[in-house]
């Protein structure tokens, strides 16, 4: 084969849905007929013609893995919530149902990444283009972002809603009792929607950017000057990737809170403790907002270089 001949290489993915779930999670699905018979392996496989002195089926196989990963691990956490739910409650259809809705979206989703990345990888656009493409979609991802309220705005609505429920949990009338925990679950639904929407922005820019910077940081045929800033980006991986951990503290915390007030069996005390726990996590806001900073302090280097490799 002349050098630089490219030839027909296999490129698979099986991906295994219950690999990233914790046991409660891992729990309900197996027990059930419906969700284990839904909960198949996601398999794919293309055969790209491709440069073999760049690619072999493990490169390919071990690549076309790590696109999964992400969604697999938003599936977890998913199925985690909902195994949750269903914990202790009759008419399970529904959250096997919400559950086997969750699994075909996602499947969905990573059928079309491994995909639109086998496509990419045989059209090799050559070494720089990957790793600026990516880093520019996970600048624009994070440009949209509004870190200053991911944390402060969901938790200022708990502060609140909690403050409010400690004093209407004193009224002796069952039915304004009743009443105020109706609101305060809807109010508690609207957080757990803004932080969701805001969190999931978050955590998908901030990966697509150590992602790229990694792979650019290893990538011997790409640009120096690239690769100079990959490993600058990799050094704030730290303070960057902080606010995922922090992110699943505080999800932990709104999902405790949710359960509490579905339950119906919350006191004026329960309230007041959960009002505190929002107040402590004002530090939390601080936070994202030196994420944020951190994240922008990068952009103008990238531009500079994006500029440079058009």
């Amino acid at each position: 084969m002349a050098a630089g001949e490219k030839t027909p290489i296999m490129a698979e993915l099986k991906a295994h849905p219950l690999k990233e779930m914790g046991k409660e999670a891992r729990d309900f699905i197996t027990n059930s007929k419906a969700l284990t018979k839904a909960f198949q392996p996601i398999i794919w496989s293309a055969k790209p013609v491709l440069d073999p002195r760049k690619w072999n089926k493990k490169s390919l196989s071990d690549g076309l893995s790590a696109v999964a990963r992400y969604e697999m691990k938003l599936l977890a956490v998913r199925a985690s919530k909902i195994a949750k739910d269903a914990a202790g409650k009759g008419g399970a259809k529904k959250f096997e149902d919400a559950l086997i809705k969750e699994y075909k979206e996602v499947k969905e989703e990573i059928l079309n990444k491994v995909s639109l990345a086998i496509e990419e990888v045989e059209a090799d656009k050559g070494d720089n283009a990957k790793g600026l493409k990516d880093c520019k979609a996970a600048f624009d991802k994070l440009d949209k972002v509004d870190f200053g309220n991911i944390f402060k705005g969901p938790r200022m609505t708990m502060l609140v809603v909690f403050t409010e429920l400690e004093e209407d949990l004193e009224d002796p009338d069952e039915k304004r009792k009743a009443k105020a925990l109706g609101e305060a679950s809807k109010n508690i639904a609207v957080a757990l929607k803004d932080f969701e929407d805001q969190g999931k922005a978050a955590t998908t820019a901030i990966e697509t950017l150590m992602k790229a910077a990694k792979t650019t940081k290893d990538n011997k045929g790409a640009d120096p000057e690239f690769i100079a800033f990959a490993t600058l980006v990799l050094k704030q991986e730290g303070k960057i990737s902080s606010v995922l951990a922090k992110s699943s503290k505080f999800s932990d915390a709104l999902a405790n809170a949710e359960k509490l007030v579905k339950s119906g069996k919350i006191s004026p005390g329960d309230a007041k403790i959960q009002a505190a726990i929002f107040d402590k996590m004002s530090n939390l806001d601080g936070s994202a907002k030196e994420t944020m900073m951190a994240a922008r302090k990068l952009k103008p280097d990238f531009k500079k270089i994006e500029k440079k490799l058009k």
